[in-house]
């Protein structure tokens, strides 16, 4: 008897290399082949005959084959599979690139289905690689609404469905969770019945009805993850870190900037957190430039001085050199700081000091040192704390669950550190406390005092060369500039501006009188600190760079960002590197260069011309372009992937957010989700 739990190698005709490409898709078990479900799906239920067909319309017809042979076209080096099919009346021809195994599968006078695009004219109708299934009552591959799944090298469309049919036995095992009266009070078909929808639909509405409820499982399932996951924190002990007045006065007013409310707002809400003896889960979340580092040091000092560790996590070492020296700056000598990445690893008391991996790893451990700045290389097995009260993550949403985890797990197993994620991605207040439902929430949306507002212009390929002088000019005055490219190497394809191209370009050309520099991902990661360092000195006029300077990057006296191939970035990754110009008093300027761009496309720019306030800009790009650039949804561990809702659903969301604390409430309804609950929905495409 088949399973759910049973490996996918219970099925017949998966072997070693099967099981390796489903495996690639995270597919192991029975359970998980039933759970992969389509992203679309082809419309061949129309069955016509022959004479019927016209050209350009998706059609299956039923024939016999009169012929089939396999030919070899040398002008192509193609192997052509030809097959002629008879409906008893007319006949069509229908050819397959690369197949000869065909003329084995189908022989002579064997009827079968076809299923694709009619082509050719009216004296010639022709199917090219078409879908073909053996006649037979129920087909799966043709004259039905035929699923396309998300797959991987290795496996065929063909394959995959032929698996869920043999996977199908299994379906009897997956059992509903939902009490009758809250699917009838939502409307909603049993798990079961979505299930065979989404697999086996026979119209648009049977599949309309399998993603409402699957929209609700996944709902669901990520709003009791969170409820399960917040309440767990309220069981679990943390050390109070007292919260020090006079320490934090005395930081505050040696700044030499005034904190917004805001600022003060959002320390307060921390520093209480801190004071309590069960963890703080909270999200800092600020717009460009709105001072979310100053924040993270008055936590951390109070970490500190309470004679407990403190780390930061950064997910660049760029970005976390830069907090050693925003804390040198913020804390003074008050502290002694470390910083630990992988190519770096030094000691600031005062002044910066050399230090070996393993004489830090030691300080580290013995807690002689309470405030550590790193990035991944902290979570290494080898890293251990003395006494871990605080762990921070900058831009968060870099980091998967199970990093943040291995940070906090950082101890000796009888508490859990304070956590606090940090992310300078402005993100709709509702749609944050949907994603991250199991964080208390502090917003930043004011800028420092003395900040001016960006004059963002979009300039046209016309007007390049006023663009140029225009940055001749404020170079002269002594500023420095972006220049931004969104890829490294030049590409055929996509038609952009490359970095390496226009460094070499404009070294020699315009601006062959300034010193340029080149920043890109694909440097070594110490070639990025010394053009960093460079241009932060001053000794480069011009960086040319790609999005690696979208976060973090602080270099005050840089106050123009000049953008190429603008409309292939969001509203808020724009607002980013706009952002590394907005860090000091003077006036800052954004010009955006694009390619063509469609009337939508125009009037998004338009829009970023004209507004600063990253908040709005949010909102935006939420409605326009989803919120995968919102939330880094393609950055390595993010930890939200919907597969039927869209995040802009957000009266969905916030209905089955009740529906969740309701489920949650009732321990009985609560144990039918744990013990019957089978769905890990994610988007696999």
């Amino acid at each position: 008897m088949l399973e759910l739990n049973q490996p996918v190698t219970a099925l017949p005709k998966i072997g070693p290399a099967l099981q390796k490409n489903l495996n690639r898709l995270g597919l192991e078990t029975i359970r998980d082949l039933l759970l992969h479900t389509p992203f679309r799906y082809d419309d061949f239920r129309l069955i016509k005959k022959i004479h019927d067909l016209t050209i350009g319309e998706v059609a299956t017809i039923k024939g016999a084959i009169t012929s089939i042979t396999n030919k070899r076209s040398p002008r192509k080096r193609l192997n052509i599979t030809e097959c002629f099919i008879t409906d008893g009346q007319n006949e069509i021809k229908a050819i397959w690139f690369n197949q000869p195994f065909l003329t084995k599968t189908l022989t002579e006078g064997e009827e079968i289905f076809l299923a694709g695009t009619i082509e050719g004219n009216l004296l010639a109708k022709q199917l090219t690689n078409p879908a073909y299934e053996k006649a037979k009552d129920l087909t799966t591959h043709t004259g039905r609404l035929v699923p396309i799944y998300p797959l991987t090298s290795g496996l065929t469309q063909k394959q995959f469905r032929f698996f869920i049919t043999l996977a199908w036995a299994a379906i009897k095992f997956i059992k509903e969770w939902l009490p009758d009266d809250i699917l009838l009070q939502e409307q909603l078909i049993s798990l079961p019945q979505a299930l065979a929808y989404i697999h086996f639909p026979t119209n648009q509405e049977q599949i309309a009805q399998a993603k409402k409820r699957l929209k609700y499982e996944e709902l669901l399932n990520w709003h009791l993850q969170l409820l399960v996951s917040k309440h767990e924190l309220t069981q679990t002990l943390s050390p109070p870190i007292i919260f020090n007045q006079e320490l934090t006065k005395n930081l505050v007013s040696s700044l030499p900037f005034s904190l917004t409310n805001s600022q003060r707002l959002a320390a307060w809400e921390i520093l209480q957190d801190m004071n309590k003896n069960t963890p703080m889960n909270r999200l800092l979340e600020g717009d460009v430039g709105s001072g979310k580092t100053v924040v993270a040091a008055l936590a951390l000092a109070n970490c500190a001085i309470n004679n407990w560790q403190g780390v930061i996590l950064a997910p660049t070492e760029i970005l976390a050199r830069q907090h050693l020296e925003t804390f040198s700056k913020s804390l003074g000598n008050k502290f002694p700081l470390a910083l630990y990445t992988r190519s770096q690893t030094l000691i600031f008391d005062g002044v910066i000091q050399p230090i070996n991996k393993t004489s830090l790893k030691k300080i580290i451990a013995s807690g002689e040192i309470n405030i550590i700045i790193g990035t991944h290389a902290l979570l290494q097995p080898d890293i251990t704390f003395k006494k871990l009260g605080l762990a921070i993550i900058d831009e968060q949403h870099r980091f998967g669950v199970a990093q943040r985890q291995t940070l906090r797990q950082k101890t000796d197993g009888t508490y859990l550190p304070h956590l606090l994620s940090m992310t300078a991605t402005p993100i709709p207040r509702s749609l944050a406390l949907t994603i991250y439902g199991d964080l208390e929430l502090s917003i930043l949306n004011e800028l420092p005092p003395n900040r001016q507002k960006p004059i963002t212009k979009l300039v046209p390929e016309a007007k390049r060369a006023e663009a140029y002088n225009f940055i001749k000019k404020q170079l002269a005055e002594g500023r420095q500039a972006y220049i931004i490219c969104p890829i490294i190497e030049e590409s055929d394809t996509l038609g952009v501006k490359a970095v390496t191209t226009e460094y070499e370009q404009l070294k020699k050309g315009i601006f062959a009188n300034y010193t340029i520099g080149l920043l890109h991902g694909q440097q070594k990661s110490e070639e990025k600190e010394t053009i960093m360092a460079d241009f932060s000195a001053g000794k480069i006029n011009i960086l040319l760079a790609t999005t690696v300077v979208e976060v973090g990057v602080n270099v005050p006296n840089a106050n123009l960002m000049m953008i190429e191939s603008a409309g292939r970035f969001g509203l808020s990754q724009l607002h980013q590197l706009r952002g590394r110009v907005m860090r000091s008093s003077y006036q800052p300027y954004c010009l955006l260069f694009t390619q063509k761009l469609s009337p939508d496309g125009a009037k998004r720019l338009d829009y970023f011309t004209q507004t600063w306030d990253g908040f709005r800009l949010a909102e935006a790009d939420l409605g326009l372009r989803g919120a995968g650039d919102l939330l880094g949804a393609n950055q390595s561990g993010f930890s939200l992937s919907l597969h039927y809702t869209a995040l802009t659903e957000l009266d969905l969301i916030k209905q089955t957010k009740e529906l969740a604390k309701q489920i949650f409430s009732q321990e009985k309804l609560l144990k039918s989700y744990q013990d019957h609950h089978p769905l890990k929905l994610i988007h696999l495409e």
